[in-house]
């Protein structure tokens, strides 16, 4: 039968008759079997000797060792299969494993051996590749080796203040900053990869200190100048080397963090600049772009030479071109509102040089802002901060703002009509801190506009956004001056309440940051606002600002006082001529509510201590934790309560136009128009009275006193005799008007009558 089959009568049913048959008995013999669960494929890739219960071939899972359920299972095989599926004994196993490579690498002379064999390979690469430089197979092995041995010196990290010290005293630094410039791509992504393990220090101090010395190494050994060079061949394309950018910009986080001096050094030595700049210009959201714009702010932070670089690489346009794609959209993820937030805090650290603000205008940085205010994104936030710091000692960014109608966005996020919120990108705010953050913002940006703006038509404009609505913007900032003179005044009683119980005196320095942190900065912004309200002479916003302070039980003293000190603390600038504006414009200000500082400086009496004083002598500045003398403060009380007694005066009919124009032309007198007061400057006939001696500040105040109740007897005098001539000039066209009236009837009346008897005629031809 065999014969005929093989002969050719049915040769292929024959053979799948054998096929059956071999196939069943295994078939039929598998179910009978205990065995436990054995893999069913274990990958080889190359036959490495016969396995008990399995055979060696290529199969659907690749080449390796499959499961043959003909064969029984080997003992090992059975037990190693058993400890497969218990874990507890592969928790143990593992244990045991971690612990042995943790002794291991704990060990300082297994790691002095380590350091010498990886020093020795290097060379060795180094030696092969210049003698084999066409022949890649000869030195391959080789930097397979220094590949490992590089990832073995990751575990230094596990004991810093032990290890660090053995890595430094080796040759390992220097050697790992060459191989950053390695052939072999793959070498450098190693070394990346364990500089931002070891850079990456703790929190503790100690652990900080040894990361620092290693940071000190290598910046000794060039290795960030290295680390950029490369970084900037890679290609993001491929995911080990898009990695290995990520650590090289985690390793320039961690140096930044642990030195904060190699900011400048970094850009003054690298391109790094120049290859930020292109990074977050690439379209699309990745976290290298996100990791890039993090570090570009870190950079641009504190630091005056990068922000000048910056300005001079074309930055500022390279940030408002990134930051325009976000007009019309919101941004995808949380990854992208973190870059978003970056760039604006790039853009608003470079701000604070004049240059820069120049440029920000130039590259209509303004009307980008404008835009991003009126799309109701969340990029209103970040335009809105930007604003605040390009209007600063700005004039030119303070007329644009005004000229591209950006008053009417600002005014409706100040009354809290418009809410802006901030998409959550990393970093953990509340509505609450947003919402006080926008208001000190817009309250900032309006003290900037009425200090900058240039023209007397455009700050009309911003005067006249007060009057609208029946005042209620003059309502806002009343409320917000109160709210905020309470949270200052609340933090100096804290204060000197703790320094009474310290027995010891309040420190200036501490008083004042404590102040600004209260809300200092803020409440001069308003009080600023509200004394260019002032000064603008309108009768309805000075009725209404008094009415405000007098509800509060407060008066124009609280607004001197904060000015004042304002004026006295005003900072240093790159641009003195910015800041010489400024102070010119502040003394205006002071001037309308009658404070004369020229002669004030004369005096003596223009410190911001002397100041606070004052106005904590009037209820206006707080000021708790300051003492006078006791006759110096009895003087200050008495005329702060005279000049309290005049604000009461019924308002004048004859107000004069605006004061603070008054106080530039210097001779001319300013009258108040609100409250009937008249603040006069001495003329220049006229002798001034000397400031210091108890007599001769009474004789002063006896004889302003006098001069001011001669002004009021003269300013009666001048309005009853103008009500009585506007009387008579009415009763005058009233009885032209009836005369007129009477002359016009009387001739419509004749030339009717003259129409009839005519009619009559004729009816009667």
């Amino acid at each position: 039968m065999a014969g005929r089959g093989w002969a050719g009568d049915e040769p292929v049913a024959v053979m799948n008759a054998a096929l059956q048959a071999f196939g069943a008995e295994p078939a039929a013999a598998a179910p009978a079997r205990t065995e436990p669960d054995a893999p069913l494929f274990m990958p080889a890739g190359a036959f490495r000797g016969a396995k008990q219960g399995y055979y060696f071939g290529t199969g659907p899972h690749g080449t390796g060792y499959y499961r043959d359920a003909a064969q029984p299972l080997d003992e090992a095989e059975l037990a190693a299969a058993a400890r497969r599926h218990d874990p507890a004994a592969l928790l143990r196993e593992a244990e045991a494993q971690a612990d042995a490579a943790e002794v291991q690498l704990l060990d300082e002379r297994s790691l002095r051996k380590m350091l010498n064999a990886f020093d020795k390979k290097a060379k060795e690469n180094l030696e092969l590749r210049m003698k084999y430089a066409d022949e890649p197979m000869k030195f391959l092995d080789n930097e397979v080796d220094l590949m490992s041995l590089i990832r073995s010196l990751a575990q230094v990290g596990a004991d810093p203040n032990t290890l660090y010290p053995l890595l430094l005293d080796s040759a390992a630094v220097p050697t790992l900053a060459g191989l950053l410039s390695h052939d072999n791509t793959d070498i450098a992504v190693e070394v990346m990869d364990l500089l931002q393990e070891l850079t990456d220090a703790d929190e503790e101090e100690d652990n900080q200190e040894v990361a620092g010395q290693l940071v000190d190494a290598l910046v000794e050994a060039n290795a960030l100048e290295l680390l950029v060079e490369r970084m900037a061949r890679l290609s993001e394309g491929n995911d080990e080397e898009a990695g290995a950018v990520h650590h090289a910009l985690a390793v320039i986080e961690h140096a930044l963090e642990l030195r904060p001096a190699l900011a400048e050094v970094l850009l003054a030595r690298t391109k790094l600049l120049k290859w930020l700049l292109a990074r977050i210009r690439v379209r699309g959201s990745d976290s290298n772009k996100q990791y890039a714009s993090e570090i570009l702010a870190i950079l641009m932070q504190g630091h005056e030479a990068n922000q000048r670089v910056l300005g001079a690489a074309n930055g500022i346009d390279a940030l408002l071109v990134c930051l325009a794609g976000f007009k019309s959209r919101e941004p995808a993820d949380a990854e992208e509102a973190e870059t978003m937030e970056n760039l604006f805090d790039a853009l608003c650290s470079c701000l604070l040089l004049p240059a820069n603000r120049a440029s920000f205008v130039s590259c209509e940085g303004v009307e980008l802002m404008h835009l991003l205010l009126k799309g109701r994104k969340s990029s209103r936030y970040g335009a809105l901060k930007a604003l605040d710091f390009a209007t600063t000692r700005s004039p030119p960014a303070c007329d644009r703002l005004v000229e591209v109608g950006g008053l009417a966005q600002l005014f409706a996020v100040f009354m809290a009509r418009s809410k802006i919120k901030v998409r959550s990108g990393g970093r953990e705010r509340s509505d609450r801190d947003v919402a006080r953050e926008v208001e000190e913002r817009c309250v900032s940006i309006i003290s900037n506009l009425f200090q900058g703006v240039t023209k007397a038509s455009r700050r009309e404009r911003l005067a006249a956004k007060f009057v609208e609505a029946e005042f209620e913007k003059v309502d806002r900032l009343m409320e917000i001056c109160f709210r905020y003179e309470a949270g200052v005044r609340a933090c100096e009683a804290r204060l000197a309440r703790a320094a009474l119980d310290a027995e010891e005196e309040v420190d200036g320095d501490e008083l004042l940051l404590e102040r600004m942190d209260a809300g200092l900065f803020t409440l001069q912004s308003a009080m600023v606002i509200a004394a260019a309200l002032w000064a603008t002479g309108d009768a309805g916003l000075r009725k209404r600002l008094l009415a405000c302070l007098h509800q509060r039980g407060q008066s124009l003293g609280m607004v001197r006082a904060y000015l004042r000190e304002f004026y006295a603390s005003l900072g240093e600038d790159s641009a003195p001529e910015e800041r010489e504006r400024q102070l010119a414009r502040l003394a205006q200000l002071l001037a309308a509510l009658g404070v004369d500082v020229a002669a004030e400086a004369a005096a003596g009496g223009g410190d911001g201590g002397g100041d606070a004083a004052a106005g904590a002598a009037d209820g206006g500045a707080g000021g708790e934790g300051m003492e006078l003398e006791g006759g110096e403060q009895q003087q200050q009380q008495q005329q702060q309560q005279q000049q309290q007694e005049q604000e009461q005066q019924p308002p004048a009919r004859d107000a004069v136009a605006d004061a603070g124009g008054a106080a530039a032309g210097g001779a001319e007198p300013q009258r108040a128009q609100g409250n009937g007061v008249a603040a006069e400057q001495p003329s220049q006939g006229q002798p001034e009275q000397p400031l210091d001696g108890g007599e001769g500040r009474e004789r002063s105040r006896r004889d302003e006193r006098e001069r001011e109740g001669e002004r009021r007897k003269e300013r009666s005098r001048r309005s009853r005799s103008r009500s009585r001539s506007r009387s008579c000039s009415r009763e005058r066209r009233r009885h032209r008007s009836r005369s007129r009236d009477r002359g016009e009837d009387g001739h419509r009346s004749s030339g009717s009558r003259q129409k009839r008897r005519r009619s009559s005629r004729s009816r009667s031809r």
